[in-house]
């Protein structure tokens, strides 16, 4: 069953404007959102600038993390976004949703007055202002107005049952709306690298499992099909552990094959290889004076006295660039670093950060440098942060 319940965050007048902290700024994000919003109504440059919404509004979700106090939250129902989705198929509210900003998961202080009158006047024209999730939303908006505050909007995605998690929603393990693209919407998801919050740390081992077999099995599809596999917004363990079940031949004469990868931005990656390595037995070398690695830096602040390195530069990954192009980057960069290890017995604890295209770009290419060697004697052994425990868990080897 699909629990996804929409998140209403209230942000006080000055995270809205510039911050010392440049991972909390959202100032430029939003004035270029708002400024592209614009240009989206005359229709020119579509897919460019439908692109560069969907980043600029990443990253305004991603800043509610770095914010230091704790913020007012308001959670609507999962009635909340099937009902939403039916004011844009509804030829009564289609007009007056797609005129309005009702499905934008960002509300500068300034738009909140304007919000309120639009989703009243929608909502009246739906008959269903009397719904629990619109007076919730409307008093949260209301009570916005009345501090001088903005609201940022994501959704909190759960999971009951593995199988159904992407029945209700897309490959990328959330919901997005189905709206045409002249209206103003944007995807709202929730994820670690979004907006800071450890959805896999929150999954029991069950529901995390559940998400796996999901995965694996659209990986199976893709590879008999050739459809794309949309990996945005999976948790990283999970995107890890299916890749990894995925690249080893099960034989020595069995095939290797190729799936198609996909952002949620619309970009389309190099294909990932699968089914191309045999599995070796180097694990022993995790005893053997491993490098302790942190995948992107500036993640994990508490981590760094306890690595040797960052194989990511933050400031390099974490900008606003089509997915494909980031995930291409951190694959080049990372056969480069690993050329230089060649030929020599080694071992890399890498402690993970959920940057979708930062994990899938590393292990392309990992997979890339492996193919080249004749005599492998490197080991990669992901780690993967628990917060309930304040730990890292050991994930499967890469030998």
């Amino acid at each position: 069953m699909n629990t996804s319940k929409l998140h209403l965050y209230l942000l006080p007048q000055k995270y809205w404007e510039r911050q010392d902290d440049p991972l909390a700024d959202i100032s430029f994000f939003v004035k270029d959102a708002l400024a592209i919003e614009r240009r989206l109504k005359k229709g020119v440059n579509l897919a460019d600038e439908w692109m560069r919404y969907r980043l600029c509004c990443r990253r305004i979700q991603a800043a509610i993390s770095r914010f230091k106090e704790d913020m007012e939250k308001e959670v609507l129902s999962e009635c909340y976004l099937p009902m939403l989705r039916l004011l844009y198929t509804d030829d009564k509210t289609l007009s007056f949703a797609s005129a309005s900003r009702i499905a934008a998961n960002f509300f500068p202080p300034d738009k909140i007055a304007e919000q309120i009158s639009e989703f009243q006047k929608i909502t009246e024209v739906a008959a269903i202002s009397d719904h629990e999730d619109v007076i919730k939303r409307l008093n949260f908006f209301s009570s916005a107005q009345g501090k001088g505050a903005g609201i940022i909007e994501a959704i909190q995605f759960f999971v009951s049952n593995g199988k159904e998690l992407l029945s209700m929603g897309n490959a990328a393990g959330n919901i997005s709306l189905t709206i045409p693209e002249t209206s103003m919407h944007t995807i709202h998801t929730l994820s670690k690298e979004n907006v800071g919050f450890d959805m896999e740390d929150t999954l029991t081992p069950k529901e995390r499992q559940g998400m796996l077999e999901v995965l694996t099995s659209q990986i199976e599809k893709a590879l008999q099909t050739g459809v794309g596999v949309n990996f945005s917004n999976q948790p990283h363990p999970v995107i890890t552990d299916a890749l990894n079940k995925y690249v080893y031949k099960e034989n020595p004469d069995q095939e290797e094959g190729l799936i198609r990868v996909i952002y949620m931005d619309g970009s389309e990656a190099a294909p990932f290889p699968l089914r191309c390595l045999i599995r070796t037995s180097h694990e022993e070398l995790s005893d053997n004076d491993p490098l302790k690695v942190s995948l992107i830096s500036m993640r994990h602040l508490a981590m760094d006295s306890h690595v040797d390195m960052a194989w990511f530069r933050n400031r390099e990954v974490s900008v606003p660039r089509p997915f494909a192009e980031t995930d291409a980057i951190c694959t080049a960069r990372t056969v480069e670093l690993l050329e230089e290890l060649r030929n020599k017995p080694f071992c890399i604890h890498l402690y993970q950060t959920g940057l979708e295209t930062a994990v899938i770009g590393f292990y392309r290419g990992l997979i890339q440098f492996l193919k080249t060697q004749k005599n492998r004697q490197l080991t990669v052994i992901p780690y993967y942060y628990r917060k309930k425990d304040d730990n890292y868990e050991k994930g499967n080897p890469w030998c």
